[in-house]
C-alpha cells in the first residue's frame, strides 16, 4: 500500500508540474490585467473598505443582518470552544469526551 501511494503522489506531482508549464503563459497575462484592476479602481476600494469597517461594528451590536437598496450586511452569529480547556476539563469529567467528533480531511501540496 505505501509503494502504491508514493506512485500515486509521484503521479500527481508530475501532473501538477506538467499543469503549471502549460498556465504559465497565461497567468502572465492574468497577473498584468490583475495588477491594471487593482490600479484602476484602488480608490473606489479604499472607499468600500472603509464604509464597511464602519459598518461592521454597528451590525455586531445590532445582531441582526440588514439588507437596504441592494447591500446586504449580514450577520453571522458563531460560537467557538476552547479545546485545550476542555481537555483538561475532559480529565476530570471524561463523559465531555463523549462530545468530541473526529473530522480528518487531506490537503495536497504541490510543487
Amino acid at each position: 500500500m505505501e509503494q502504491e501511494l508514493d506512485v500515486l503522489l509521484t503521479e500527481l506531482g508530475a501532473l501538477s508540474r506538467h499543469y503549471q508549464e502549460c498556465i504559465a503563459p497565461y497567468q502572465a497575462q492574468i497577473q498584468a490585467l490583475e495588477m491594471a484592476r487593482d490600479e484602476a479602481t484602488a480608490a473606489l476600494t479604499f472607499q468600500i473598505d472603509t464604509l464597511q469597517a464602519r459598518l461592521r461594528p454597528l451590525i455586531l451590536a445590532e445582531q441582526r443582518t440588514r439588507k437596504v437598496n441592494g447591500c446586504t450586511a449580514i450577520y453571522c452569529h458563531k460560537e467557538t470552544w476552547d479545546n485545550a480547556g476542555l481537555r483538561r476539563f475532559a480529565e476530570e469529567v471524561p463523559t465531555v469526551l463523549q462530545c468530541l467528533r473526529e473530522s480528518s480531511y487531506v490537503t495536497f501540496r504541490l510543487w
